[in-house]
């Protein structure tokens, strides 16, 4: 989307109901511009979630979606109510982490979809409760909200929790994951005889390392392995250790780091993950 003249930014201002088109008023003469420069400017509109008031919020909020500006201005997330929706999470639990996606964002709350539910949540209303993420710009996030309760629908089972004023950026990481869906095929080391090959998909890769999605409980952490599989045709054959195991409900998640990796893998690896982190972020 471009915000290049006057006909662009006009056409915005009338996406927005009355009373989004008052509280956009409001907060740009707070900062001594225009309504049409606030929508424009990436520096400003960061400034706005700095001084919005916990009335308005959720009103900037809806406004930062409805016209796409998420996409126009990203940032360091600051409070939940700039969390993308459709954003992948975890709550983090003495089981394991529990994999959540948020659904809905209101006023007062935020409903969470919990896609595979491997185990019963051992928290009761109103116990505080931790999530991570991370979002497509490699930067990790935690916040402490309030459990508000599970609630089961047709369509699935959904985690309801307060709203948090402070997110936490853990760590910007060194080496960027990109999300995949690529075959691949994994064997324990040892003589092919007695560690056969089993069919995998990779559901992610940084330059260190993968994680995989296979059916059943093959590995154990530590135990080392090769994995081979193909990116744009190239071949690649690598050596690894798993580092963690995580069991879902129909499929068990393995982490894996790359071992002895020869420099050429590691420059089709390289090449592989910035070409298509780029296409990924051009598509969210």
């Amino acid at each position: 989307m471009s915000f290049g003249n006057r006909t662009e930014l006009s056409s915005l201002l009338e996406q927005l109901s009355p009373k989004e088109q008052q509280v956009i008023k409001k907060y740009a003469k707070v900062l001594n511009t225009s309504p049409s420069r606030l929508l424009k400017s990436k520096t400003l509109f960061h400034k706005l979630f700095q001084v919005v008031s916990l009335d308005d919020i959720y009103t900037i909020y809806t406004i930062y979606h409805k016209l796409g500006l998420y996409e126009q201005f990203p940032y360091i997330i600051e409070n939940s109510f700039q969390i993308p929706l459709h954003q992948n999470a975890y709550l983090l639990t003495p089981q394991g982490p529990l994999h959540i996606t948020l659904e809905r964002v209101e006023k007062n709350y935020l409903l969470w979809k919990i896609p595979h539910k491997s185990f019963e949540i051992p928290y009761k209303p109103d116990e505080k409760i931790t999530i991570v993420f991370e979002n497509r710009h490699n930067i990790a996030y935690k916040m402490e909200v309030v459990f508000l309760g599970e609630l089961s629908f047709k369509e699935g089972t959904y985690l309801k929790t307060s709203h948090s004023f402070y997110v936490e950026t853990i760590n910007k990481r060194k080496y960027p994951r990109l999300k995949t869906d690529i075959p691949a095929m994994i064997k324990k080391d040892g003589n092919l005889r007695n560690n056969p090959f089993y069919t995998c998909r990779i559901l992610n890769i940084t330059q260190k390392g993968i994680q995989i999605a296979i059916k059943d409980s093959i590995f154990e952490e530590h135990d080392k392995v090769l994995c081979r599989f193909a990116l744009d045709s190239k071949k690649i054959e690598v050596k690894g250790e798993i580092v963690y195991k995580k069991e879902q409900k129909d499929y068990f998640l393995y982490g894996i780091k790359f071992l002895e990796m020869p420099s050429s893998t590691n420059f089709i690896i390289t090449h592989y993950i910035q070409t298509y982190q780029h296409k990924q972020q051009d598509l969210v």
